[in-house]
């Protein structure tokens, strides 16, 4: 299934600096980088797509914004990440390892639905 972003078209405005993943507090936790999850985006292609939605880097994403304000091109990753995630969970392929994170993600957002911030 391959991932559908609304924003994919922007992402083509990442040139690989890697300030994303510099800043990010997360990185050395993830099986994927920052910049790499979008330079798997620019390249797509299914085994790409794959790739991206059984990894734990969306997930791990806490939504700091670190990397948007590290951007020179003003990407919001954190949008990507929060898109990744919706992928993944209505295509069934959220690994193993976020299993309780996508719980509390989905009980999270259930909750921001219904109650607001």
């Amino acid at each position: 299934m391959p991932v559908c972003l609304s924003s994919r078209r922007e992402l083509f405005h990442c040139y690989q600096c890697g300030n994303c993943s510099a800043g990010c507090p997360v990185a050395g936790h993830a099986d994927l980088l920052p910049h790499q999850v979008f330079r798997l985006l620019q390249i797509g292609g299914e085994e790409n797509d794959r790739t991206l939605l059984r990894s734990v880097q969306p997930w791990l994403c806490v939504g700091c914004q670190t990397c948007a304000a590290r951007c020179p091109q003003e990407l919001d990753l954190s949008k990507v990440m929060d898109a990744l995630r919706a992928e993944a969970t209505r295509a069934d392929c959220v690994p193993p390892a976020a299993r309780r994170m996508e719980v509390f993600n989905r009980t999270f957002v259930e909750q921001v639905m219904a109650n607001g911030r």
